[in-house]
């Protein structure tokens, strides 16, 4: 049995409590409850807090990845290119008497160098992509100039 004494003088033989089974709470009690459920919630407000904070550094990391997409789809457009004019100027001339499974085998096989040759690069790009002490927008304009991207 609980008993709750909220008068401003106690109502309630304080007692009771040593009666099996019988509570008693005065003002004081349930404001020191109310308190500790305060400095609880205060608790909980800062982790929820940082974790949005950390939330909100990965999605502005993420944003500013973005600048890289189109910089990578443009460089491997113009890796392909390259490739493909090769493939067809090679298959023109001297290996124009290859099979069909020989020429899927020079596709498969320059599709991979091309691969291997990007993964490096790309990679580093994402890496530092929001990394406060490298500016990936040099890399992405490095790339853009070096490997002629610009936009025409």
């Amino acid at each position: 049995m609980f008993f709750i004494d909220i008068g401003d003088r106690r109502n309630f033989d304080p007692q009771i409590n040593d009666l099996d089974n019988v509570y008693l709470y005065n003002i004081d009690d349930l404001k020191s409850v109310a308190e500790e459920n305060l400095q609880s919630r205060s608790s909980e407000a800062e982790k929820a807090e940082e974790m949005v904070r950390v939330e909100a550094e990965t999605f502005v990391r993420w944003m500013e990845s973005l600048e890289q997409v189109p910089t990578i789809t443009a460089l491997r457009q113009r890796f392909e290119e390259i490739r493909r004019k090769e493939i067809e100027k090679s298959l023109g001339r001297n290996l124009k008497d290859l099979s069909e499974a020989q020429r899927a085998a020079l596709e498969d096989m320059t599709t991979a160098m091309i691969n291997k040759l990007l993964h490096i690069p790309i990679s580093q790009l994402k890496r530092n992509s929001g990394d406060e002490d490298k500016d990936s927008s040099l890399y992405v304009a490095a790339l853009k100039k070096l490997f002629d991207l610009e936009e025409k």
